[in-house]
């Protein structure tokens, strides 16, 4: 029984790993995207970095593209239908607005990191053979939290660039997609910790009442 109980946290542990590191896309953006910023800063060059936005698109139709990108391997040209990329587009960005955009950004980093720690400390536990414990019902709670606050700060992030460039592009043959935000794995990883947060704390409660009867 013991050694199932194991193997399946050790499952868990390794859906959460394989999750986690989707975040790593987020915050590897930030950090690319203000090491650029610095150098363009230093070269005198922040028109258009300052103006860089991703682009989040759905194709009106997937028969047909006037889009293409050359291919070095064969020397032809291939069909492209444009989904994800970035575009520098010169919009009139309130402070306000960039404003909480750093703002969401500093969000997204801070609490992706918290959200590390915690489920590094949970997988310590582990190993530890502490497994049943109060300490790793708070941790899993923390991480629940902090992944669904790191999902929040992506999916405003997202609709405010996106809505920035409805105001100031449109591109014939495409529509913006408003739902991409919701496939990051964040959200489903933080009710994930939750719902496993709670088994292990109704497993605790009805170990101290059985304690307690005998």
């Amino acid at each position: 029984m013991k050694k199932k109980l194991i193997a399946l946290l050790a499952a868990v542990a390794m859906v959460f790993a394989v999750l986690l590191l989707s975040l790593s896309e987020n915050i590897y953006a930030m950090i690319w995207g203000a090491i650029e910023g610095g150098k363009a800063g230093i070269e005198n060059k922040t028109g258009a970095i300052n103006n860089m936005h991703p682009l989040m698109l759905l194709p009106d139709n997937l028969t047909t593209t006037s889009d293409s990108i050359y291919n070095e391997m064969t020397g032809k040209n291939v069909p492209t239908w444009q989904i994800q990329s970035m575009v520098a587009v010169d919009a009139d960005t309130p402070i306000w607005l960039s404003f909480t955009g750093t703002l969401l950004s500093f969000i997204l980093i801070i609490f992706g990191i918290k959200a590390v720690l915690q489920f590094i400390k949970f997988i310590r536990n582990i190993n530890r053979s502490d497994i049943f414990c109060w300490t790793n019902v708070k941790l899993l709670r923390r991480l629940g939290l902090y992944l669904i606050i790191t999902f929040a700060a992506t999916l405003t992030s997202s609709y405010i660039h996106t809505w920035q460039l409805s105001q100031t592009l449109k591109i014939s043959g495409y529509s913006y997609n408003w739902l991409n935000p919701f496939s990051h794995s964040s959200l489903l990883l933080g009710v994930l910790a939750f719902v496993i947060a709670e088994v292990f704390a109704i497993g605790l409660k009805m170990k101290e009442e059985q304690d307690l009867t005998i």
